[in-house]
C-alpha cells in the first residue's frame, strides 16, 4: 500500500515540528535562569532557634516548601499520605495481617520566615514505622525521658507544691505594692496577671524527649509560566551536636517506607509471598523470603554532611538504594550511595573519608555492621585499618551520624563499594577494563577468562615445586598480593572465609589503554579484603589453626575443595612457600604485634563509644546494651592479644620448621642510614614510617625468626654516606661477607647486627 502526502500536509507537520522544538528549546533556557530560592542560612549546628528568611530577587516569583523531606509541589498544599504497616503475619499463615496506617506529606506556600527550632521534644516519625516483617517490632525506640510514675515525677511534684506556695504569698505582696503604687501615684502599672518567678513548668520538664532532630527545609521558585526551579535543600541542628560527622539524607519519605514501593519495609512484596502460599523457602533463613527491601530500585537523594570536629559543611546530589545480603532482614539496614550523574557530571562531591578526596563518581556503602552488627559494631572497620597498605586493596572507614529528613537513624559506617569503580580510583587505572571476581569465579565486571586458564594451568602443572612453576604463577598473579591477603584472612581467623567473601581483580587493557609490564597495569591477579565482621565469630578461640583449616582437602567445615584449592596448591611451591613463611613473620613482628593491632581496635572504639548510647536508645537490639557491646569488643582485644603467639606455633607446626631465634639491627650513628630485613626497612626516624608498616620500625628493632628460614638484610645509606661493614654478635661473618652491603644468613641463634656506613669525602 503506497501512501501520498500532500505538500501542504507537509508544510504543516514541518511547521508543527519547529514549533515544538522552539517551544522546548524556550522552556529549557527558563529554567535554566530561573534562579532558586536563597537561604538567610546555611546548613549546620545553631546554639539558638531562629528564623529562616527565604528570598529571591524576583518579587513576582513564589516559593514553595516543604519540612518532610518530600519535593516542593504546589498541587500538594493540602497534604497527601503514603500508607505503611507495623505489624506483618508469619508463614504458614496466608492471610495478611495489621492495619494501614499513613504518614502525611506537604508542600507549603511560603509568606513569612520559618522558626528553625530544637525539634527533639516532638514525637517521632520515621523510627515508628516498621522496617521488618515482624508480627509485633521490638526495636521502635520509646521517649528516653518519660517522667510518670517514676522518682523525678514524684519530686518534681514535692517541689512544685513548695513553689506553688512561695507563689501564693508572693502574689499576695506583689498586688500589695500595685494598690500602693495606684493609690499614691495614680499611674498606670499594667493590668497583666502577676504569674510568679518561681513556678517550675511541670508540664515541660516532664515531657518526653524523642530522638534527636534537626529541621530539614527544601525550596524550589515558580515564575508566571509555571516553571519550577531546582530544589535547595537546608539542613538545620539546634544544638545537638555529635562527636562523629552527621550525614542528613533528604528525599520523600514514601520512597523508603510506603508499603506499594518503599524499600526500607517488607511491603507488598512480602504480603504478596504469604497470599501465595507457597512456601518453599520457608526451611530457609528469613532474610531469603521475598519483601520490599529485596528491590535493587535507586532513589535520588540530597546528602549534606556537617562534621563538628572539622567545621566542614559538604552537600551533594546522590542516588540511594538499599545494600547487603542477609543484613537487609535486619531492622537497621545498610545503604548504598550512587553518584546522580544527572545531578553533577563530578559525581558525589564529597569529602567523607577525611582524607580531602571527593567520591567523585566512586559507590559509598554505609554498613550496619554487617551479621555481626548487633555485637562488635567496629570489627571490619578496625581489621582494615589494621590492614591498610599491604598488597591488597582495602576498604576505607569513617563511622558517621546518620538522620533521614533530620530524624536519627543510627551509626553506619561509611566504607568503599568493593567494585570496578573503586579499584580503578584506588589504583589510579588508566580506564576500568577490569575484571573483577568473587567466591567460585563469580563475575562482578568483566570475564573469567584469564582466571579459568590460571586455575587450569595450577590444576595441570605435573610439578608445582621448582622455579619453572614459580616464573609462570608469577605472570597470572601479583605473588606479593596473594601471600599478604592469605596472611591476614588467617591472622584474623576470618569464620565466613574462604569459602565465602573473597573477591580477586585484574587490570584487562584496552586498545588506548593495553596491559604493561609494571605497576598495577600489568594484567595480574590482585586480592581484595572485605566484609571480614565474621573474624570474631572465633574470638573466644585465638589458638585456631586457621592454617591447616584453609588448606584442607576436601570439605572442612564450611569449605569446598575450590575454596581451598588456590592456598593448597601454591603452598606446594619451595619459592612461594619459603616467601610466604617470612611475610609472615615479618608481619607478625610488625603488623600483627599487638600493641598494635589492640590499639586499633581501642581507637575504632573510642571514635563511636559516645555515639553508642544514643544508638542502642534508636535500636534496642543492635546492640543490646553498651555493656553487651562493651564485653565483645573486649573479647575481640584478647583475642588479638593472644593471636600472635598461637600463629608462631601453627607456623612451625605445618611447615615443620625449626625453633624461633631472636635478632635485634642498630645502626652505627643515627643519621647515617636504614637497613632492608627481609620485606621491611628499618631506620632511625621515630616520626618516619617505612615500608608497608604505619608504625615507624626504628633502631634499635628487634624480631624473631625461624632458624630454618634464611635472612636477608642490605645496608642502605643515606645521601652523603656509603656502607662501610657489618658488626655482628652471636653470628659469624667472613671478612668478606663483613663488608658486603647484602647478605642472605641462617642464623641458629640469637644475634646483634650492626650496619656501619661512613662518610663519604666531598669533591
Amino acid at each position: 500500500m503506497t501512501i501520498f502526502l500532500s505538500a501542504t500536509l507537509v508544510q504543516r507537520l514541518f511547521f508543527v515540528l519547529l514549533s515544538s522544538l522552539f517551544i522546548l528549546s524556550t522552556q529549557t533556557v527558563w529554567a535554566e535562569e530561573l534562579a532558586t530560592p536563597e537561604f538567610s542560612h546555611e546548613s549546620g549546628f545553631y546554639p539558638e532557634e531562629f528564623d529562616l528568611v527565604i528570598s529571591h530577587p524576583d518579587p513576582e516569583i513564589k516559593i514553595y516548601y516543604t519540612l518532610d523531606g518530600s519535593d516542593p509541589d504546589p498541587e500538594n498544599l493540602k497534604g497527601a499520605t503514603f500508607r505503611y504497616k507495623n505489624e506483618y503475619a508469619q508463614p504458614p499463615s496466608t492471610e495478611p495481617t495489621g492495619e494501614f496506617l499513613t504518614q502525611e506529606y506537604k508542600t507549603f506556600f511560603y509568606d513569612k520566615p520559618i522558626l528553625i527550632k530544637d525539634r527533639t521534644s516532638e514525637p517521632d516519625r520515621l523510627s515508628q514505622i516498621s522496617t521488618t516483617f515482624d508480627a509485633k517490632p521490638s526495636y521502635f525506640p520509646k521517649p528516653y525521658r518519660e517522667l510518670k510514675n517514676s522518682f523525678k515525677n514524684k519530686t518534681l511534684i514535692v517541689i512544685n507544691r513548695f513553689y506553688a506556695f512561695i507563689n501564693k504569698h508572693l502574689n499576695k505582696i506583689v498586688q500589695q505594692y500595685k494598690k500602693y503604687i495606684l493609690n499614691n501615684n495614680k499611674s498606670k502599672v499594667g493590668s497583666q496577671k502577676y504569674l510568679g518567678y518561681f513556678n517550675l513548668d511541670y508540664e515541660t520538664l516532664s515531657k518526653p524527649k524523642y530522638l534527636n532532630k534537626g529541621m530539614v527545609v527544601r525550596a524550589v521558585t515558580i515564575n508566571k509560566y509555571s516553571l519550577i526551579s531546582n530544589v535547595v535543600t537546608k539542613v538545620f541542628f539546634i544544638s545537638n551536636k555529635s562527636n562523629l560527622p552527621v550525614i542528613n539524607i533528604s528525599l520523600p519519605e514514601k520512597y523508603l517506607f510506603d508499603y506499594d514501593e518503599g524499600w526500607l519495609v517488607a511491603g507488598v512484596a512480602y504480603e504478596n509471598w504469604l497470599k501465595a502460599g507457597n512456601f518453599d523457602s520457608i526451611e530457609n533463613e528469613p532474610w531469603g523470603w521475598p519483601a520490599n527491601w529485596k528491590t535493587k530500585n535507586k532513589t535520588p537523594a540530597y546528602l549534606t554532611i556537617l562534621d563538628p570536629e572539622r567545621n566542614k559543611l559538604s552537600e551533594s546530589y546522590a542516588e540511594l538504594r538499599v545494600h547487603g545480603n542477609a543484613s537487609r532482614r535486619f531492622a537497621l539496614k545498610s545503604l548504598r550511595i550512587y553518584p546522580d550523574k544527572s545531578k553533577s557530571k563530578k559525581g558525589i562531591e564529597l569529602d567523607i573519608f577525611k582524607d580531602d578526596k571527593q567520591i567523585g563518581l566512586d559507590r559509598i556503602n554505609f554498613r550496619n555492621g554487617g551479621s555481626h552488627g548487633n555485637s562488635n559494631y567496629p570489627t571490619d572497620a578496625a581489621i582494615h585499618a589494621m590492614m591498610k597498605d599491604l598488597n591488597f586493596a582495602t576498604q576505607r572507614y569513617q563511622s558517621m551520624s546518620i538522620y533521614i529528613n533530620g530524624e536519627y537513624y543510627g551509626i553506619l559506617n561509611a566504607r568503599d563499594r568493593k567494585d570496578h569503580y573503586y579499584i580503578s580510583s584506588l589504583y589510579e587505572l588508566p580506564n576500568k577494563k577490569i575484571d573483577l571476581l568473587e567466591t567460585k569465579s563469580l563475575v562482578k565486571k568483566g570475564d573469567s577468562k584469564s582466571w579459568g586458564e590460571l586455575l587450569a594451568f595450577i590444576d595441570n602443572s605435573e610439578d608445582r615445586s621448582g622455579y619453572e612453576f614459580y616464573n609462570k604463577i608469577s605472570d597470572f598473579i601479583s605473588i606479593d598480593s596473594f601471600i599478604d591477603y592469605y596472611v591476614a584472612e588467617l591472622f584474623i581467623a576470618n569464620a565466613d572465609w574462604p569459602n565465602n567473601n573473597i573477591a580477586y581483580w585484574r587490570y584487562k587493557g584496552a586498545k588506548k589503554h593495553p596491559i604493561t609490564t609494571q605497576g598495577f597495569t600489568d594484567g595480574r591477579w590482585r586480592w581484595i579484603m572485605y566484609d571480614t565482621d565474621a573474624a570474631g565469630d572465633w574470638a573466644d578461640t585465638p589458638d585456631l589453626d586457621m592454617l591447616s583449616y584453609a588448606t584442607a582437602v576436601g570439605s572442612t567445615g564450611r569449605n569446598p575443595d575450590w575454596s581451598t584449592f588456590m592456598l593448597r596448591k601454591l603452598l606446594e611451591n619451595t619459592i612461594i612457600k619459603e616467601l610466604f613463611i617470612i611475610r609472615f613473620s615479618d608481619l607478625l613482628n610488625t603488623y600483627f604485634v599487638p600493641d598494635r593491632t589492640v590499639n586499633i581496635l581501642r581507637d575504632v572504639r573510642e571514635s563511636v563509644i559516645d555515639e553508642i548510647p544514643k544508638h542502642i536508645e534508636r535500636w534496642s537490639q543492635r546492640p543490646k546494651d553498651l555493656k553487651t557491646w562493651d564485653a565483645h569488643i573486649n573479647k575481640l582485644t584478647r583475642f588479638f592479644e593472644q593471636r600472635p603467639k598461637y600463629q608462631w606455633q601453627h607456623l612451625q607446626n605445618f611447615f615443620q620448621l625449626d625453633e624461633r631465634y631472636t635478632v635485634q639491627f642498630n645502626i652505627g650513628q643515627q643519621g647515617t642510614g636504614k637497613i632492608k630485613l627481609n620485606t621491611l626497612t628499618l631506620g632511625d626516624d621515630p616520626n618516619q614510617k617505612y615500608d608497608v608498616t604505619d608504625t615507624p620500625l626504628f633502631f634499635p628493632w628487634s624480631g624473631q625468626y625461624f632458624k630454618s628460614m634464611p635472612l636477608t638484610i642490605e645496608a642502605l645509606p643515606e645521601n652523603g654516606y656509603a656502607f662501610s661493614h657489618w658488626e655482628v654478635s652471636g653470628y659469624q661473618l667472613t671478612p668478606e661477607q663483613k663488608i658486603q652491603s647484602k647478605l642472605i644468613l641462617k642464623p641458629q641463634d640469637n644475634l646483634e647486627i650492626k650496619a656501619v656506613m661512613s662518610e663519604v669525602a666531598k669533591p
